[in-house]
C-alpha cells in the first residue's frame, strides 16, 4: 500500500474517532467538540505520564507508577444531564440540588460568555488537573479525604475512571438575585464530573501500582487516618522518630541534655504502631 495513502487513511480514521468521541447531538450544549477535546487532552496526558512513570510532582519527585490507565472518553449523556440541572438551578437557585450530581470540580466567573476563553481559563485555574500538585502520589496511591466537596480532581487519575464531561451554563443572576446583582450580570459556570466504574472509598487504591515498581512499600494502616492536619508522610516521620528514641532508651544509649544516657527500662520498649 502506498505510504501517502496509509497516512491519509490513518488521518481520516483519527478524525472519525475524534468526531465520535467529542461530538454531541444536543445543540443546546455550549461545549464544542474542540473544547471537549481540550479537557480530554489535559486529563489523558496526566494519565499517560502516570502510567509511564513520568508524572513529575510539585515536590520534585515522580508519582508511583500506575499499572494501566486507559484514556478517558467523553460522555455526552453526562454533559446533557449536568446542563439541564444547571439550567434548573439558575431558574430556581433556592431549590437547586447540585450536590447530588457528584461533581468532581467546578469553575465560574462573571460576564465571559465566550466558551473558548472560559474553558481556557478553567484549565489554567485548575492546574491540579495536570496531576502536578498531587504530591501524595510520590509516597502512596491511596484515596484520602478530599479538601472540599468539589475538590476530588485526583479521581481523574484512577484506573476506575472511565468517562468525563463538562457542561457550560451562562446564568443571568440579576434576574434571580432579588436585587443584589448588577442589572444584566451573567455568571458563567462550568461543572465537570469524572465517572467511575465503582466509587472510591477512604483508603482505597486510586490505581494499581505497576509491577515494575519493585521498591514500593505501602503505608501501614496505622498511619492511614482521616485528615487531622497531618498527611501520611508526616505521621510516618513522627512514628519513626519516636520509635528510634524508644529503641535507644531500651539499649541504654539515649542521650539526655545533662550528658548522661537515659536509664533503661526493666523490659525493652516495643515500637509504637499507631499515631492518633
Amino acid at each position: 500500500m502506498n505510504c501517502s495513502f496509509q497516512i491519509i487513511l490513518v488521518s481520516c480514521i483519527s478524525a472519525i474517532v475524534l468526531g465520535q468521541s467529542t461530538t454531541c447531538s444536543n445543540n443546546n450544549l455550549l461545549m464544542t467538540p474542540t473544547l471537549r477535546q481540550k479537557v480530554l487532552n489535559v486529563l489523558n496526558l496526566a494519565r499517560n505520564k502516570l502510567e509511564s512513570g513520568q508524572l513529575l510532582l510539585n515536590n520534585g519527585e515522580y508519582a508511583v507508577q500506575a499499572a494501566s490507565l486507559p484514556d478517558l472518553t467523553w460522555s455526552c449523556e453526562l454533559e446533557e444531564e449536568m446542563f439541564e440541572r444547571m439550567e434548573e438551578s439558575c431558574d430556581s437557585p433556592l431549590n437547586a440540588d447540585l450536590q447530588s450530581l457528584g461533581l468532581t470540580w467546578t469553575f465560574n466567573r462573571f460576564d465571559d460568555s465566550d466558551a473558548e476563553t472560559l474553558v481556557d481559563a478553567m484549565l489554567e485555574n485548575q492546574s491540579v488537573l495536570t496531576g502536578f500538585y498531587h504530591v501524595q502520589l510520590s509516597r502512596h496511591n491511596l484515596y484520602l479525604e478530599p479538601i472540599s466537596t468539589f475538590g476530588t480532581q485526583i479521581i481523574a487519575l484512577s484506573d476506575k475512571a472511565q468517562y468525563v464531561a463538562c457542561a457550560i451554563q451562562n446564568c443571568n443572576i440579576s434576574a434571580v438575585s432579588s436585587g443584589w446583582a448588577l442589572p444584566g450580570e451573567i455568571m458563567n459556570n462550568i461543572y465537570c464530573k469524572v465517572s467511575l466504574t465503582e466509587q472510591l472509598e477512604f483508603g482505597d487504591e486510586i490505581y494499581q501500582i505497576s509491577p515494575s515498581v519493585v521498591n514500593y512499600i505501602p503505608p501501614s494502616q496505622d498511619v492511614v487516618c482521616p485528615s487531622s492536619g497531618m498527611v501520611i508522610e508526616q505521621r510516618e516521620a513522627v512514628l519513626e522518630k519516636i520509635n528510634a528514641a524508644r529503641s535507644q532508651i531500651s539499649q541504654s544509649n539515649y542521650p539526655l541534655p545533662n550528658g548522661n544516657n537515659a536509664l533503661p527500662p526493666a523490659q525493652p520498649l516495643s515500637p509504637l504502631v499507631r499515631l492518633l
